[in-house]
């Protein structure tokens, strides 16, 4: 919903192309492949570190007949370079509170390529964080339930403990659990 609303906001302004940036497509690039669906106008960068998945998202891209509007690069959304400007810059890489995936370092770099007035997706990332017991920590494997067939296994309340927006420095990201 919200590549599809950025891109009607784009669009909006009577541009005769849309530079859509992608980091960390994956190896289905279905942020990429649903904004060019959305307008022809779209031209999407896509990049993906994994260069497996990369190569699966070129056949996908292909396979879908999108290879005029998205262009899968093998590349290290941290230290990509680009001599373009992007309306928009989109990246779902925010696997487990912020710690798995690097969105915070891939803004760093990526958000100097958003044009004045670029729309960046997410605009705004929240963790939350509650207690869970040790016995519930350890079985199966690390894993806590939090949704489905058995309700919360959690000990206190969801608590926001830290936000985060795109161009903030991971420095200042930082939390303490009372």
């Amino acid at each position: 919903l919200g590549v599809s609303e950025a891109l009607r906001t784009v669009d909006s302004s009577d541009k005769s192309e849309i530079r859509v940036l992608d980091a960390g497509t994956g190896a289905i690039p279905i942020l990429a492949i649903h904004a060019a669906l959305l307008s022809e106008k779209v031209r999407v960068v896509a990049l993906e570190l994994n260069p497996h998945s990369a190569t699966m998202a070129r056949s996908i891209v292909k396979a879908l007949g999108l290879q005029s509007q998205i262009t899968i690069l093998h590349a290290d959304a941290i230290s990509f370079q680009s001599d373009k400007q992007f309306d928009l810059v989109v990246s779902e890489t925010m696997h487990s509170g912020l710690t798995a995936e690097p969105i915070v370092q891939i803004f760093s770099n990526i958000k100097r390529y958003l044009r004045n007035g670029g729309i960046a997706l997410p605009s705004e990332i929240r963790v939350n964080a509650a207690l869970v017991s040790l016995e519930d920590w350890i079985y199966p494997r690390g894993y806590v339930k939090i949704y489905g067939a058995h309700h919360h296994v959690v000990s206190s309340a969801w608590t926001e403990v830290a936000q985060y927006h795109p161009g903030d420095r991971l420095s200042e990201i930082a939390f303490d659990i009372p």
